[in-house]
């Protein structure tokens, strides 16, 4: 079965770095406005390092200038940099909200949930009336599957502007998050009143009807989801999921195809056209797609266990053991593995060894 569908919580993170750290104050920006305009992110980064260069004593000239190159290093991924520049940047200035909201962006692009909650939290304090900083605090708490607190920092960026599309569609997440999927819908559906082009409250709903097992709701969804954005990745794999589910697996298989056109390296998309492949007794397109995921992500026990089990149909019983094997090498309590081999080494005739698999299986369901 193919991995379940997600809505897009941190994908709303990512955008809203862009929005939050090119914001810094008018006066500053102005004087830093011959590296802030450039579009071109190594360019940016030799513009603003050469005014920083030459700004000498001018704190409030260096700091909008550590601040855009600190936009284009986490453009490029580079968020160590960008912490970096927004550590002097907020020394220079330690008054910016703004700036307190970057360096947050940065580290939840970490997976640092607590060091950006701190810095969310310091920016709510000096800019208590923004709505960007409890947005981006309830996302990170939602990392840390604190729904609860998420949902409260989404109440308060609604109530001070209770238009706030993504505030809306992000407290549909936590909501779903929680099982809540009533108040979920409700979320999502007014961020879609409000946003009727809001790609992602669609591809939201579609996560609830799914599920709800109403996958056909689900795919009409995702459908507008991907009319709205043709290259959203997330709602075209959470359709093939859906179509996965109501036996459509060509389609399931067109859909994953599409995301990987778009995104050779997406792992979950290879794995789970893997999944629609097997579904249709095509072994051979399986394993050529689970090869292709264990060479991006080779420290994913699953993807070992899963072309285990298409080698172990194919009676390959050996390559099957070493998929096992090396899928319980990687997580050693994953009984899915343990049982798998068993059965190839039962189905090879080694009674004992397979034995001993399944007694590890058992042991350590009656420890639990």
């Amino acid at each position: 079965m193919p991995a379940h569908p997600r809505s897009s919580t941190s994908v709303l993170s990512l955008a809203l770095i862009a929005v939050s750290l090119s914001l810094c104050s008018a006066p500053a920006r102005a004087a830093a406005s011959g590296c802030d305009r450039i579009t071109d992110q190594a360019a940016k980064i030799a513009a603003c390092t050469g005014i920083i260069d030459a700004a000498g004593e001018n704190g409030e000239v260096r700091a909008a200038a550590l601040n855009s190159r600190a936009q284009a290093y986490l453009a490029k991924g580079n968020n160590d940099r960008a912490i970096a520049d927004l550590d002097q940047a907020i020394e220079l200035d330690p008054s910016n909200a703004k700036a307190f909201i970057a360096r947050g962006n940065a580290y939840k692009s970490k997976a640092e949930s607590d060091r950006a909650i701190a810095d969310y939290s310091e920016a709510i304090r000096l800019a208590p009336a923004g709505t960007v900083a409890f947005v981006n605090r309830g996302n990170a708490y939602q990392d840390k599957k604190d729904y609860d607190s998420a949902i409260a920092d989404y109440n308060e960026a609604l109530r001070i502007d209770p238009k706030y599309t993504i505030a809306f569609n992000n407290r549909g997440n936590a909501y779903h998050a929680k099982g809540d999927s009533e108040h979920a819908l409700d979320d999502y559906n007014e961020a879609i009143r409000i946003s009727p082009n809001f790609a992602l409250a669609y591809n939201g709903r579609g996560v609830v009807y799914a599920t709800l097992k109403d996958f056909d709701r689900a795919v009409a969804e995702y459908n507008e989801a991907i009319r709205l954005a043709p290259r959203y990745t997330l709602a075209l794999t959470n359709r093939g999921y859906a179509q996965f589910a109501r036996k459509s697996f060509d389609a399931a298989i067109a859909d994953y195809t599409e995301v990987l056109r778009i995104d050779p390296k997406y792992v979950l998309a290879l794995s789970n056209r893997a999944s629609a492949y097997r579904a249709k007794g095509d072994t051979e397109p399986a394993i050529a797609d689970y090869d292709e995921a264990i060479k991006l992500s080779p420290k994913n026990a699953n993807l070992y266990n899963s072309r285990g089990e298409v080698r172990l149909a194919r009676q390959e019983f050996d390559l099957a053991i070493a998929d096992f094997t090396e899928a319980i090498r990687l997580e050693p309590k994953l009984d899915r593995a343990q049982f798998n081999r068993g059965q190839a080494h039962q189905r090879k005739g080694e009674n004992f060894s397979a034995l001993a698999d399944y007694f590890q299986v058992i042991y350590r369901a009656m420890r639990r």
